[in-house]
């Protein structure tokens, strides 16, 4: 949707820092904001008193409606601590604190992202961020006091630059919709049956002076041009998902030709060729490879910054094995979000045609 909506060559969409998680963003976000100082809850980035998640967390407390026989918390939480090889750092209690690459690489973040202003961690357990004191909550509440008036005139800064840019898409969408108004004879009459139609169950939706009568077709046209966006992305992912699967059945049959090599040397040297083809034709795709990135953070950071969690002991003693390994997690991993935005779109699709 983001790429939709920042396609408009004379409009400039924001942009946030990505660092790989939902706390790094908040960070980035919150600077854009003009946040006086950084306040870090809950990063702990490790596993203190051995649990995966703090008592009452959100994905600790989804237990309580998936948990079985079969699926016990303890083994979630057991598998979750061993998913990859364990690393120590610096404990906050002092000592050591048992922690994983995965989250060392959010620490290093944290620590080495420009700080404009004040950085404070409140957290009471977890690993100790270098460059970020370590505070006491209750006590800087004490002492700082929350100015409400800063908050309200950022509050009053987003609003009126999201008004403006309301009011200036609506002035340009009107000069060049007022052609599509007298040209575009069948778009227009069908808007005005579906308005006349909304109507007739919700007769305060629409204003009935011109104004909001232009601002409404303007509004029904962007919302015709993202359908078109979204029909054309959900095409393009569903040629692109047939590369992908090829791309997945490919490397999984070198996986286990590479394993048994001295049987499959020659079915090897043409796999491998069409591996080839097949990854070109996957890494041409940029935007789409881009969007579906996102989705794959964990598997693209495991084979990126040499995370094993995945790979057995073998896999990582034979290094082609690791590599056809990985080779087969990456792409199963873009199957699996092509099937995942594929579903999302069109049920985005449905919606706004509902709408």
């Amino acid at each position: 949707m983001i790429r939709i909506l920042s396609s408009k060559p004379e409009e400039e969409i924001g942009a946030v820092d990505f660092g790989g998680s939902v706390s790094t963003n908040a960070v980035s976000l919150a600077e854009k904001m003009g946040a006086r100082n950084i306040l870090l809850v809950g990063q702990d980035l490790s596993f203190p008193n051995k649990l995966a998640h703090c008592k009452g967390a959100v994905l600790e407390e989804r237990f309580n409606h998936i948990e079985s026989r079969k699926l016990r918390r303890e083994y979630h939480n057991h598998k979750q601590m061993t998913a990859l090889p364990v690393k120590k750092a610096a404990s906050i209690q002092g000592g050591e604190v048992r922690t994983n690459e995965k989250l060392l690489i959010f620490k290093k973040w944290f620590e080495e992202h420009p700080k404009k202003n004040l950085w404070f961690n409140f957290g009471k357990d977890g690993v100790v961020l270098n460059g970020i004191p370590n505070s006491d909550f209750l006590k800087y509440i004490q002492e700082n006091e929350c100015d409400l008036r800063f908050v309200e005139s950022i509050r009053s800064q987003i609003l009126f630059i999201s008004e403006k840019g309301l009011e200036s898409d609506f002035q340009s969408n009107l000069l060049k919709e007022k052609t599509t108004l007298e040209k575009d004879e069948e778009n227009f009459s069908s808007y005005k049956s579906n308005l006349s139609q909304a109507s007739v169950s919700k007769t305060n939706s629409f204003s009935k002076n011109e104004d909001d009568l232009a601002q409404n077709f303007s509004r029904f046209m962007l919302k015709k041009k993202i359908l078109s966006e979204l029909n054309v992305l959900s095409d393009q992912l569903k040629v692109f998902i047939e590369k992908v699967t090829q791309g997945r059945i490919l490397s999984d049959r070198l996986y286990l030709q590479v394993k048994e090599e001295n049987r499959f040397k020659d079915q090897i040297l043409k796999n491998l060729k069409e591996m080839d083809r097949i990854d070109e034709e996957v890494s041409s795709r940029k935007g789409l490879t881009e969007i579906l990135g996102l989705s794959i953070q964990r598997t693209v950071l495991m084979i990126t910054e040499g995370y094993e969690g995945g790979l057995t002991l073998e896999e990582k003693k034979n290094e082609r094995l690791g590599i056809a390994k990985k080779s087969f997690l990456l792409y199963q991993g873009l199957e699996e979000a092509c099937k995942l935005h594929s579903k999302l779109i069109l049920k985005t699709i449905q919606r706004m045609k509902l709408s």
